[in-house]
């Protein structure tokens, strides 16, 4: 047992009155001034974990807003415009898809170019692209000649006055007429109207027939592509297809062996 003392004034003048504190009293004191301090502890590493979460976030370039706000930043930290936003998105989409949306150079030949504007022209389509960004995203597609030959359309009709091609409708009709031969539509024909299997297995006689019939925009019924199709197959594959009633091209691709 503790004991201390406690002075108090009095009609006799000061007289001291002893206090008793039992041991269960005093180990009662002694846990809660260490709760207090656990609780204080605790709380100071709180705060230190909060600011190196706020440290951590300045170091990787993230922002932390008074307003509780996020801006978006671009790989290094800095701060990406609101107007830039889509595109860079978009173009982000484009690299992931790399293999599917070719380069264009310069130097190569109209199916090439063709090629080239249908697979942006699905990828506009199924990433719903806006079409303010579409010729800026066509633009990251050109290298070299192409690149250059762009820029030269857009800085021509700067200079007559003209303000700058920003559809990609109007995008695609400088490609074609630049790539694509005026008389590309009777060259599509001639080839199709020649196409033979030769060397070719009937895989690639199908695919080539298909890709040839789509560009020259034949308006043909089933039973005149199948006539077309057939007649260009080696003849002993058409000798085996005399004795199968067949209607389009697709039931007679599957019947062959």
């Amino acid at each position: 047992m503790v004991c201390s003392s406690k002075m108090l004034d009095g009609e006799d003048g000061e007289r001291e009155i002893p206090l008793r504190i039992t041991n269960i009293e005093l180990a009662k004191l002694v846990k809660e001034q260490m709760a207090e301090s656990r609780a204080v502890r605790e709380e100071n590493r709180n705060m230190r974990r909060e600011l190196e979460k706020l440290q951590g976030k300045l170091r990787k370039g993230n922002d932390y807003e008074s307003e509780g706000e996020e801006v978006e930043r671009d790989t290094y930290g800095s701060e990406i415009p609101l107007e830039q936003r889509p595109l860079l998105q978009a173009l982000e989409r484009v690299g992931a898809k790399g293999g599917d949306i070719p380069m264009i150079y310069g130097r190569l030949n109209p199916d090439e170019c063709l090629d080239w504007i249908e697979a942006l022209d699905n990828h506009f389509e199924c990433d719903y692209i806006p079409a303010s960004q579409r010729v800026k995203i066509a633009k990251a597609k050109l290298k070299g000649p192409a690149l250059t030959w762009w820029n030269f359309v857009q800085n021509e009709r700067l200079d007559e006055g003209k303000e700058p091609i920003s559809t990609w409708k109007r995008m695609k009709a400088e490609v074609k007429k630049q790539f694509v031969p005026e008389d590309y539509e009777v060259l599509i024909n001639q080839r199709l109207q020649n196409l033979k299997q030769r060397d070719m297995d009937v895989s690639g006689y199908t695919q080539e027939f298909h890709n040839l019939t789509l560009r020259a925009k034949v308006n043909e019924s089933s039973k005149q592509k199948l006539a077309r199709y057939v007649n260009g197959l080696k003849f002993s594959i058409q000798d085996e297809l005399t004795l199968i009633n067949l209607e389009s091209v697709h039931q007679c691709f599957y019947s062959l062996p």
